[in-house]
């Protein structure tokens, strides 16, 4: 499902922000209990098994914390924390458990690859043996079905999990010499017959890169539970208080008391001070309306017409076209607050047709009510973020304690998220949805999609899977109810043997090819620069020239280069001497610059009729870096831990710090509105910027 956020600002009186402000932060508090109480529960190690929280002792907890609180919070947020703690554990325990499957086989890998040396001790295989078995074991691979994702040259992708585990479990199994060398070599060369063997001080920092990892991992699998929020500071004030206490007296007074804990300067925790965000999980509970604006009286409209007219003429200005209506939006359970919608224009269609869902669906006779699974709105948020257009007293007022005293719900505004499936904003898209929404219902009813109430009776169901097979078979009813109108788009066409394949590199952004994947050949080939040039420029302008027009965009990345380095070297200075001033300048730039990589890549493959677009996966890309530099500081300063650190935060500042996974984001929601398939593929640790991308499209595309 093609799911996309949008967001938007609301518009309501003082005095309902402040009602939201402190009932938000009553149910903060609740999260925070909720997170606490659960870890302790007897029954977390099997939650933790199974990977979800059920809702029962949530509801449990809920009643009892309302019951001993004074402040009585709405059934809404009540439900709303329900649904927020098994979010939170949901993404814990799916975190944890990815830590620990590649701590184990990471741990595995390093163990297979110190046996290395203990067997070429013992056996003497020359390397054409080894390989010759080596690619044995990949024939055998293929013919047991192993996803392998495997080629016989070192220029094309890695494998997959399914492969190495396969790898891993058969070195453990054997004990023949020349079959555990062999396995080792595939492990050492990223799974594939490489043409020579890797340098041994190249393997040495691969290792030492893994044990690094392994070091890393170990640290935050014992991190702490879900903390929560901090809405009132009493968190940050214990902690400050914490950090700051000394030592009893008579304590120091003893010989054996250790005071180098003391001496060392630990950061003060610091905690999400804003409110946690009230979570809408359907569509229904967002009641959407209409509220027109008052039209200019015509006292107002007589004055204008007899003033006389200004014998300067002056430019006109053109006029902001006004829109007639105003969305409003209510919550339910929260009927009497109603807020205003402010967004941009580009996202006014959608909001009105959630108007236009909401109003159909309803208004309807209800056994002729389309789907809830066909609305364009699918769950909301609605959150507290900071006033960054507040109006705040200039420096020489006369009241300049008057921002000190303004309360948080005056300092900050409400926003609402709405989740929307895009595919539900054009008609071809609606009827992709209804197609595959009635083959997965029809496949969880098991045949049960025609039978009655009498039939349900005599069927060995409980009153819970009774009710959820009358809700399935509504749903299919009311899949072929009328949907309101919706327009439509003539969907892309691409060729599916054309892919572009994208490689991110620490120099440069991107490099993105263009593969045709019947002849594996390379149609086309571009770089961040070369995607950047405008090549239609033909004159000049003022004083910059042809060749100045053309890379003005390209100029950008190394402008962002330069303000992200400057940021980084200036602000612990500007720290010390208290001249710093936030600014959302360096940010603003690499989102621009990101997102305009990312329609220069569309047009290229708009260009070239490419069916998809495959992206590297990015999944522990940080970790990763990050080892591999802390290996190469240690191979460089052994034992020199001062050394170390200067040669790592040299190595980060001359990066360009790129922000990969939102550039990842920018390109799939380009590509999502011309209906580009975005995929995801391996991308090696080796080889040239063209070659990463070319086996990136590859292994995206190997099943």
């Amino acid at each position: 499902m093609t799911v996309k956020t949008i967001r938007c600002c609301l518009c309501v009186d003082e005095a309902t922000r402040k009602f939201f402000w402190e009932a938000m932060v009553a149910y903060t508090l609740l999260v925070n209990h909720l997170f606490t109480e659960i870890a302790k529960h007897p029954q977390f190690p099997d939650w933790q098994l199974k990977g979800v929280v059920p809702r029962q002792p949530i509801e449990e907890l809920i009643k009892e914390f309302t019951t001993t609180n004074p402040n009585q919070l709405p059934s809404r947020f009540c439900t709303s924390a329900v649904l927020m703690t098994q979010y939170v554990y949901r993404s814990w325990f799916r975190l944890q458990k990815s830590r620990r499957l590649r701590l184990k086989g990471k741990q595995r890998w390093v163990e297979t690859i110190e046996h290395d040396i203990e067997l070429a001790r013992t056996t003497n295989f020359s390397y054409e043996e080894v390989c010759s078995k080596a690619q044995e074991i990949l024939d055998l691979a293929h013919r047991q079905g192993v996803n392998s994702r495997i080629q016989r040259t070192p220029r094309k992708p890695k494998s997959g999990n399914a492969l190495l585990g396969f790898l891993l479990d058969r070195f453990d199994n054997t004990n023949h010499p020349l079959e555990r060398r062999a396995i080792i070599y595939l492990l050492k060369n990223n799974l594939a017959i490489s043409e020579q063997d890797k340098d041994p001080e190249t393997l040495a920092q691969q290792l030492e890169s893994k044990k690094i990892e392994i070091e890393r991992l170990e640290k935050q699998l014992q991190s702490q539970l879900p903390k929560g929020r901090d809405p009132n500071g009493e968190r940050y004030v214990a902690s400050l208080l914490a950090s700051i206490t000394l030592p009893d007296p008579d304590e120091i007074a003893h010989a054996d008391i250790n005071l180098s804990p003391l001496k060392e300067q630990k950061q003060v925790e610091l905690f999400n001070s804003l409110p946690y965000p009230i979570i809408f999980g359907s569509a229904d509970d967002l009641i959407w309306s209409v509220e027109s604006r008052n039209p200019a009286s015509p006292q107002t409209e007589s004055t204008t017409k007899q003033e006389p007219t200004r014998v300067k003429r002056r430019k006109k200005k053109k006029k902001k076209q006004i829109v007639a209506d105003r969305l409003c939006v209510r919550f339910k359970g929260l009927k009497n607050s109603v807020f205003k919608i402010q967004c941009d224009r580009r996202q006014l269609p959608i909001f009105r047709q959630f108007l236009t869902d909401y109003q159909f669906h309803f208004q309807t006779p209800e056994k002729e009510r389309f789907s809830q699974a066909l609305f364009a709105l699918k769950s909301a948020q609605l959150l507290w973020r900071p006033n960054t257009q507040n109006h705040r007293p200039k420096s020489n007022s006369a009241e300049p304690s008057q921002s000190l005293e303004e309360k948080p719900w005056q300092t900050h505004r409400l926003y609402i998220h709405c989740n929307i499936d895009t595919r539900l904003l054009t008609v071809e898209g609606t009827e992709e949805v209804k197609l595959q929404t009635k083959q997965e219902t029809l496949k969880t009813l098991k045949g049960r999609e025609s039978l009655s109430g009498e039939a349900l009776e005599e069927l060995e169901l409980t009153a819970n899977q009774r009710a959820h097979v009358k809700r399935l078979q509504s749903t299919i009813a009311r899949l072929d109810n009328s949907t309101p109108s919706r327009p439509s788009v003539t969907p892309y066409q691409g060729n599916p043997l054309i892919t572009v394949g994208i490689s991110f590199n620490l120099q440069t952004p991107l490099t993105a090819c263009v593969i045709d994947l019947q002849t594996g050949g390379t149609l086309d080939c571009q770089d961040a620069k070369q995607l950047l040039t405008v090549k239609n420029i033909r004159v000049k302008r003022g004083k910059r020239s042809i060749l100045q027009l053309k890379l003005s965009n390209w100029r950008l990345i190394n402008k962002l280069h330069f303000r992200r380095q400057q940021n980084l070297l200036g602000r612990p200075e500007k720290y010390k001497q208290g001249q710093y001033k936030e600014s959302d300048s360096e940010s603003s730039l690499g989102l621009y610059v990101e997102r305009l990589l990312a329609s220069r890549l569309v047009r290229l493959a708009i260009k070239w009729q490419a069916n998809t677009i495959a992206v590297p996966d990015l999944k522990h890309i940080r970790e990763i870096l990050e080892s591999d530099i802390q290996a190469r500081a240690e191979r460089k300063y052994p034992a020199q831990k001062k050394l170390q650190d200067n040669y790592a935060r040299q190595t980060r500042t001359a990066l360009h710090r790129w922000s990969y996974n939102r550039l990842v984001q920018c390109i799939r929601d380009r590509a999502s509105r011309e209906g580009i398939l975005v995929i995801t593929g391996q991308q090696p640790s080796q080889g040239k910027p063209h070659q990463k991308a070319k086996q990136v499209a590859i292994s995206a595309h190997v099943t």
